[in-house]
């Protein structure tokens, strides 16, 4: 009888449902929510400091950047503890993933946003693979 109870840990940890990834993503989303509208403004400083060719707003933007991205960063990191069994399938992060693209993109993938060639930090991505452990 012994063997009932290891079925259902390995069906409970393994298996996912739509509602699961649909969960899952709107939870990342509502994580996102201030990184990303930080982000926003964020391009817009670098816009703006990359046309006037003013150093210090550079230097600003690009430092607002980094907060947004370890924000998001953070963000993540807490979904991988709350849901250590999506770092367990790369399937399953490769679905919320593009789930949540589809319900939230980032803001700094948009390819026509301005991009910091000489800091490619500044336009990075979530990818699948921070939600890997």
């Amino acid at each position: 009888m012994k063997v009932l109870p290891l079925i259902v840990l390995l069906t409970s940890t393994t298996a996912f449902a739509a509602q699961d990834y649909d969960t899952i993503s709107d939870k990342i989303c509502d994580c996102l929510k201030a990184p990303y509208q930080e982000a926003d403004k964020a391009m817009e400083m670098l816009a703006a400091a990359q046309k006037s060719g003013n150093l210090s707003a550079l230097v600003n933007s690009q430092d607002e950047m980094m907060v947004v991205l370890n924000t998001a960063r953070l963000c993540m990191e807490d979904i991988r503890e709350r849901y250590p069994e999506i770092g367990q399938s790369i399937a399953a992060q490769d679905t919320v993933m593009k789930m949540t693209d589809d319900k939230c993109p980032n803001p700094l993938s948009s390819p026509q946003k301005p991009k910091d060639t000489a800091n490619p930090k500044s336009s990075q991505t979530i990818t699948s693979t921070e939600l890997r452990p």
